[in-house]
């Protein structure tokens, strides 16, 4: 059984939200050793080295922003846009 604690203690530096959000990802098992968990619902594998933390760190902060930026974009798109009863003016009392 893993205790699901963070591994915020293993982290150097002033932590972000991005930083946050990824620590979730990570816990410490009985033995001292880091424990990823990639989603919600799956099993959890050891991380090995440092360097494999700190790889795994910065990929989660990518994909963070990433997926971020992706949804602001979406948002910008789609509310820029003229709602379809706008665009085909059929059946409707507003024209523009």
């Amino acid at each position: 059984m893993v205790a699901r604690h963070s591994a915020r203690r293993d982290y150097q530096g002033e932590m972000g939200f991005f930083e946050a959000l990824g620590d979730g990802a990570f816990a410490v098992d009985r033995d001292g050793r880091r424990v990823f968990y990639p989603g919600w619902f799956a099993s959890g594998f050891v991380v090995p080295t440092d360097a494999e933390y700190q790889r795994l760190r910065t990929a989660l902060v990518r994909a963070n922003l990433a997926i971020l930026a992706g949804l602001f974009l979406t948002m910008a798109v789609v509310l820029t846009q003229r709602p379809a009863w706008v665009r085909l003016g059929s059946g409707c009392m507003w024209r523009v």
